[in-house]
């Protein structure tokens, strides 16, 4: 639904990924959703600056939200199947450092994968969406 929104207060769709480090898919499902009021402008489609300043504060993440399971670790194996990353692409995150290893004194694996990094991971993907190519974790 088409809602008019004031004129120096918009931005595309393309403005507001940039700006507010969102993913397409998260703007498009709150559109779809009616979180965000939207206009025409010619072609385009434009979004109410408020409310997608508004989105983004409330999906905002950060490491200290999950500091609870700091002392958790899980396998490789578990964490690609629970957090549905692939093995290839959690093997690239540990080496790059945002995946750290805990020990593990408990079983066969000489260590285990920080559960907190793990859910930090999922959550920034759910909310930015995971594209090949690019980072999950710039700018955070």
């Amino acid at each position: 639904m088409l809602t008019p929104i004031r004129e120096d207060s918009f931005l595309t769709i393309e403005m507001a990924v940039e700006q507010f480090k969102l993913s397409r898919v998260v703007l498009k499902k709150a559109i779809r959703e009616q979180r965000i009021r939207t206009a025409r402008l010619g072609d385009a489609l434009i979004l109410s600056q408020t409310d997608v300043a508004d989105l983004a504060g409330q999906i905002k993440v950060d490491r200290s939200d999950f500091a609870r399971y700091e002392s958790e670790g899980v396998t490789l194996a578990e964490a690609t199947r629970k957090y549905g990353f692939s093995h290839s692409t959690l093997c690239q995150w540990i080496g790059q450092g945002h995946i750290r290893k805990v020990p593990n004194s408990k079983g066969r694996s000489r260590y285990l994968l920080c559960r907190a990094d793990l859910e930090y991971a999922r959550r920034l993907a759910d909310i930015k969406g995971l594209t090949p190519g690019k980072s999950l974790f710039a700018g955070q």
